[in-house]
């Protein structure tokens, strides 16, 4: 079981346009004791919504979503919440969109077939992490 952040809970929000990946993401997660899930949302739009109503520690962002994508998102939620760390997500690798989601605000980027101890890294680092 995972050491709690500063005695609390880490707070993710999820953003994907694929019910089958925010399901699977969310029973992942639940089964860490760190980590809980205070959100999910279908689409970049939602997820802009959701992330300024709960302010998470960490939003897990797809990047390739119809409408408003997860760099339009990204954008948008680390120009108004610099301190709610997002991390991109995608099933692409070497197309530069790891780049452009870096240069959008994002603190890092994992590949959704990667391995699963490198997102909870991911989450856990970037949920520990210096704020600006």
């Amino acid at each position: 079981m995972g050491e709690l952040l500063n005695d609390r809970l880490i707070r993710v929000l999820l953003v994907d346009d694929h019910l089958l990946i925010l399901h699977a993401l969310s029973s992942f997660l639940s089964v860490h004791s760190d980590i809980r899930v205070a959100g999910i949302a279908e689409s970049g739009k939602k997820g802009v919504q959701l992330a300024k109503k709960i302010k998470p520690d960490v939003i897990l962002m797809d990047i390739d979503m119809p409408r408003m994508d997860g760099l339009e998102a990204t954008k948008m939620i680390h120009s108004e919440f610099p301190r709610i760390r997002i991390i991109g997500l995608s099933i692409h690798d070497g197309d530069g969109k790891a780049a452009a989601m870096l240069e959008a605000g994002a603190s890092a980027y994992c590949r959704k077939g990667g391995d699963n101890d490198i997102l909870l890294s991911a989450i856990r680092g970037k949920a520990e992490g210096p704020k600006p």
